[in-house]
């Protein structure tokens, strides 16, 4: 389970990468975190802002990036607007 912070996106994808980096290191072939692990629960009305949905989805960028040369499956949850 990753450290996460309330409505810190970039720091919670940072804790995740670390995690996925740990994982894969360990030889995983899956690594899964909580859903809303991205931008972390407790945000409520926070949830239907722009500014955090634009970080969350800047942080999923970061994921994607820096898993992209790992060889392992990687699941997390984050808020989207659809």
């Amino acid at each position: 389970m990753p450290e996460l912070r309330v409505s810190s996106p970039a720091f919670n994808a940072g804790k995740t990468l670390e995690l996925v980096r740990e994982a894969h290191g360990g030889k995983a072939v899956l690594a899964t975190f909580p859903e809303l692990g991205v931008s972390a629960y407790s945000n409520e009305d926070l949830f239907f802002q722009d500014a955090l949905l634009s970080r969350t989805e800047e942080a999923l960028r970061a994921i994607l990036s820096g898993t992209k040369a790992l060889d392992i499956i990687v699941v997390v949850g984050a808020p989207l607007q659809i």
